[in-house]
């Protein structure tokens, strides 16, 4: 009898890590996107990081924006890999 309500509590809490796991995903705001445009431009040279420390975002946020403005066409890669890519704004290079 203790053996089947061990399951029933494993299978609660893996449906709960699947919900929550959903709300954690990457989603970045339309409004950190246009504040980013503006003021990155201005920047010599673009990293996750950065972008992470100045807004207080988690680096995979930061991450997808970057890839987000790469797409717009704002910024481009100087050295693009897997670990660290690091873009500049797209007037200078």
């Amino acid at each position: 009898m203790s053996s089947k309500s061990k399951k029933k509590k494993k299978e609660v809490s893996v449906t709960r890590k699947a919900k929550e796991q959903a709300l954690y995903d990457a989603v970045v705001p339309q409004e950190l996107i246009e504040r980013a445009k503006r003021e990155l431009v201005k920047e010599r040279c673009i990293t996750p990081f950065m972008v992470a420390q100045r807004y207080s975002i988690k680096l995979s946020s930061a991450k997808k924006l970057l890839r987000i403005l790469w797409s717009m066409n704002i910024i481009e890669p100087y050295n693009y890999n897997r670990r660290v890519p690091i873009f500049v704004p797209k007037s200078s290079k």
